[in-house]
């Protein structure tokens, strides 16, 4: 009776121990599948040996069509050519790897883009598994892509000005400029990735002294309102010519000067012609006021 008693203590233990298993391994197996990302292995050869549902959706297939199928078949020669290259480097690695792709998939729930999370380890048969997470970007990758077209299109704008611009920082170092500007930069050979606005100007090495050249950034600091200047530049060619600059500030969120934006204006033609006309103007009263015969 007691090797019975001690029996039945030992089954009812062993039954417990069963079903805590048998929920855990259901809770698992529900994170598994359900998890907002897909997961998947594959073996060196890029056959998809396991995949969970949300996995299988991201791809537009019925989990039991992709056990066991070649994921380039599934997921089209364009992908295919970037999922092989993928592969193959996360099979020559020694830790995990990073990569994105873009699916060609017509259904509106298949994502455009996903990136890949790869990591290759032995499985309890001894086979080398590429297991890999897939995560739904096309969102990320929609607004760098608005960005980028938002970015060229200002560019088209500012480079439609036939006259230099530039948004420059605090510190001098040029962050954009127009195809104007960029020509200049051009042939004075300068470094464009690394561009200071004193440099373009006037071809100087340091920032200008104020006492020679008026400093746009440091009036806007002063003023925190648009300003102009009149400056004397030194042309490539070595000619001397006069220029009108326009800077108008760019602020933060704490009403700080983060960028300015200037505009170069060659005004020397014009300055030319209204000296003439002011002459023309002095000879115009003086021969009014004076009889030519005496």
């Amino acid at each position: 009776q007691l090797h019975q008693v001690e029996l039945e203590m030992q089954n009812r233990e062993l039954r417990e121990s069963r079903q805590a298993l048998e929920e855990t391994r259901d809770r698992y197996a529900e994170l598994y599948d359900f998890a907002p990302v897909g997961y998947l292995s594959i073996s060196r050869n890029g056959v998809i040996q396991s995949i969970n549902l949300t996995g299988a959706r991201m791809l537009g297939h019925e989990r039991g069509h992709l056990v066991g199928k070649p994921l380039v078949a599934i997921i089209g020669s364009t992908a295919g050519r970037s999922i092989s290259d993928h592969l193959r480097k996360a099979f020559a690695a020694t830790e995990g790897i990073m990569g994105e792709i873009t699916l060609s998939g017509k259904d509106q729930h298949i994502p455009q883009d996903v990136r890949l999370d790869s990591m290759v380890r032995t499985d309890s048969e001894g086979e080398m598994l590429c297991f890999t997470t897939m995560t739904d970007i096309s969102e990320r990758c929609t607004v760098q892509r608005e960005l980028v077209a938002e970015q060229e299109f200002l560019q088209k704008i500012i480079d439609g000005i036939d006259e230099p611009v530039m948004v420059i920082d605090t510190h001098f170092k040029v962050h954009r400029m127009n195809r104007a500007a960029a020509q200049v930069a051009e042939e004075l050979n300068l470094d464009q990735q690394s561009l200071h606005c004193y440099e373009l100007l006037h071809g100087n090495t340091e920032p200008c002294r104020e006492e020679l050249q008026p400093c746009l950034l440091k009036m806007l600091e002063r003023s925190h309102q648009a300003c102009k200047v009149l400056h004397d530049h030194i042309t490539p060619g070595g000619q001397g010519r006069k220029f009108e600059i326009i800077a108008t500030p760019l602020f933060d969120e704490n009403n700080e000067i983060t960028f300015i934006v200037e505009s170069t204006h060659d005004v020397t033609e014009h300055l030319a012609l209204l000296d003439e006309l002011k002459a023309r103007e002095l000879s115009y009263a003086h021969l009014a006021q004076h009889d030519p015969l005496t």
